[in-house]
């Protein structure tokens, strides 16, 4: 389960022209999951739902809507090693929403690494990849924050959104 913000749809066909110069053996991600991650949770028990989706709402009620932009291209963990290639998003709301978030969980499982804001495009499937380098210009004004459940299945991640929290909603 994760608390996200959506790519909006009309940038679908660029990040996947992206995806089509990439080389090697690398398993691009689904269009419709194209997502910033703002707070992954990898373990929610349903007595903490509740409380996730409290976070999710008191959060979104203190942020007004704010402009991203999709930048450079990279990989993560680094470039001798890629094993994702990433866009990264450029806005200082974003560290703030995670944060926000993050102070209302309590003592639900959540992940404290520190933000680093970006779009998943690849997965490398073999360590035999070549990265392409881009510069995007890609921004849009961000309106909301999804809670998203995650599962794993055969063709990959299956996700649904449970519930859409928009910013600078009355609480």
């Amino acid at each position: 389960m994760f608390f996200a913000i959506r790519v909006p749809e009309k940038y679908f066909p660029e990040l996947a022209d992206l995806q089509g110069k990439l080389r090697g053996d690398w398993r691009s991600v689904s269009p419709m999951q194209f997502h910033l991650t703002m707070v992954f949770l990898p373990h929610v028990l349903p007595s903490e739902m509740e409380i996730v989706r409290k976070a999710g709402m008191e959060a979104a009620s203190v942020i007004s809507k704010f402009p991203i932009k999709l930048s450079k291209t990279s990989c993560f963990p680094n470039t001798k090693n890629p094993r994702v290639f990433v866009i990264h998003a450029e806005s200082p709301s974003l560290e703030v929403l995670a944060n926000e978030i993050r102070q209302r969980l309590g003592n639900v499982d959540h992940d404290v690494k520190p933000f680093r804001g970006h779009v998943t495009i690849a997965r490398a499937k073999s360590p035999s990849v070549k990265l392409y380098e881009a510069d995007l210009n890609i921004e849009w004004l961000a309106e909301e924050v999804e809670l998203v459940q995650s599962v794993l299945g055969g063709k990959g991640p299956d996700h649904t959104v449970l519930e859409r929290f928009v910013f600078g909603s009355k609480v």
